[in-house]
């Protein structure tokens, strides 16, 4: 299918497509990925659009968008692709992150413009394993949403009113928890007064972010890196990290307690590039996590 816009962005410095989406699910519905190529569904002022990248060489990627939001996703190509983020030759300043960096370069910061749709899947996630997390999502999205424009066989995310109309006890059928439903319903009622955190300062979109009842700083650190282009974000609170910089930045055994403050401590070096770091440190294996016994998966009508 033609695409209705279409975009050749040049490259510049080293670009890794897949790490710069890195954390993003491959079984959320309205988004495909591999190594060469993304493609996203998303709902746009303009109306429902896919837009999709393409690795067309190493200093050329292709920009192709379908639907009724097509220009509008176009015009904002270098966001929603990364390749707006020149700090990708940032200073690890350090020889084994040095190292990593060799090996993983060109992890860019991409910025999808919507936190609503950001913020949904990683409210799915909280307190829960990856496999309840797919479940939901997948279940919600099939029942609320319907299927993008364009080839790519993807669904629209929910729409921000389609959720603020669902019952409590509909999400649950889906494999909500209780108190995920109540932070969903929260987002879909600020949907459009959280739209300016796509272009605010880290600082202030984090704070109009940790406004809404519910979203806390994992979640705000996780949209951050996953779709807001925000190089310093952390997602604190997260069940792994202390493990991860325990085992990866201090080299002590993950298994010993670690307290907010050392965790603070070891990525300061590294303060204003602190998500580069962490996605760094993902990429290329984050090590051990933390030892405890692996829970049941959860009846879907509990």
């Amino acid at each position: 299918m033609r695409p209705d816009a279409r975009r050749s962005l040049p490259i510049q410095g080293p670009f890794d497509l897949r790490g710069t989406n890195l954390k993003l699910t491959r079984s959320d519905p309205t988004l495909e990925k591999g190594r060469t190529h993304f493609a996203k569904a998303t709902r746009t002022p303009a109306g429902p659009a896919t837009w999709a990248v393409h690795l067309a060489s190493a200093d050329q990627l292709d920009f192709l968008a379908w639907g009724p939001g097509a220009g509008w996703c176009a015009e904002r190509a270098e966001g929603l692709s990364g390749l707006w983020d020149q700090g990708w030759d940032w200073d690890p300043g350090h020889p084994v992150v040095r190292e990593l960096q060799r090996r993983r370069p060109g992890m860019r910061m991409p910025r999808h413009q919507n936190p609503f749709e950001t913020l949904v899947p990683i409210v799915l996630g909280q307190l829960v394993q990856d496999v309840e997390k797919v479940r939901a999502m997948r279940l919600m999205t099939r029942a609320l949403s319907e299927p993008a424009p364009g080839p790519v066989d993807l669904l629209l995310p929910v729409a921000p009113r389609a959720l603020a109309r669902v019952s409590t006890a509909r999400l649950r059928s889906f494999g909500v928890l209780g108190f995920q439903a109540r932070t969903l319903h929260e987002l879909a009622f600020c949907a459009s007064r959280l739209l300016p955190a796509a272009e605010l300062p880290e600082q202030e979109a984090r704070e109009l972010l940790l406004s809404v009842p519910g979203i806390g700083e994992w979640s705000v650190g996780m949209a951050g890196i996953q779709g807001l282009g925000h190089a310093d974000a952390v997602p604190w609170g997260d069940y792994n990290l202390p493990a991860l910089l325990a085992h990866r930045l201090a080299g002590i055994d993950p298994a010993s307690e670690v307290t907010r403050a050392q965790q603070e401590q070891w990525l300061a070096p590294w303060t204003g590039n602190r998500a580069r770091l962490l996605k760094l440190l993902w990429a290329t294996g984050g090590g051990p996590k933390r030892r405890h016994a692996k829970a049941a998966l959860r009846p879907i009508d509990e």
